[in-house]
């Protein structure tokens, strides 16, 4: 698959298992910059070393946990620090919190925090780079819509589908495009 990204720099973040570490394996091929960031960092030291295997760049590895106040910015100044800014951005991390009737209110706020909040803010701290630049990509995985029951993570992720449709309006302009899938 040939994406036109050879040399653009992004970062996936729940880039350790399932999914993440998938799109950042098909970034590398693609002859991606790549930055990778999950909480566990052993995780992705060994993704490195298999991407690095396959003769691409190995990739930066970042360990931090999203749901860890200041970790966007943490993040984001680690990658800007060795390439100076993203230009694709994959927000994968985040997770299924699935929720009882009784479900208390920091169960809904825990996951609104990590599914959305970070989200929201980790594209914010990156999107001054891309907006100088003129060229950036956002990716937003929000998995399934439609919820078999109770999950804390659904209004989180339906937040963050509303949220880059407006943002995707905002930045268009400046050649950044803004997904969810």
């Amino acid at each position: 698959m040939e994406l036109s990204l050879r040399g653009r720099t992004c970062l996936v973040t729940g880039a350790s298992t399932g999914i993440g570490r998938g799109i950042a394996g098909v970034m590398a091929a693609e002859g991606c910059r790549l930055a990778v960031t999950a909480r566990r960092g052993s995780l992705l030291e060994a993704l490195a070393d298999e991407i690095a295997a396959t003769g691409a760049e190995r990739p930066l590895v970042v360990p931090a946990d999203l749901a860890a106040e200041g970790s966007d910015a943490a993040i984001g100044d680690a990658v800007r620090e060795v390439f100076g800014r993203v230009d694709v951005l994959v927000n994968n991390a985040g997770g299924s919190a699935p929720v009882t009737l009784d479900a208390p209110h920091e169960a809904w706020g825990g996951s609104m925090a990590l599914n959305f909040e970070m989200t929201r803010r980790l594209t914010m701290r990156l999107l001054p780079g891309m907006i100088e630049a003129g060229w950036g990509r956002i990716v937003n995985v929000t998995g399934s819509s439609e919820p078999r029951s109770l999950n804390a993570a659904m209004p989180a992720k339906a937040a963050v589908l509303a949220w880059a449709k407006g943002l995707s309006c905002d930045v268009g302009r400046h050649g950044i495009t803004v997904n969810c899938g």
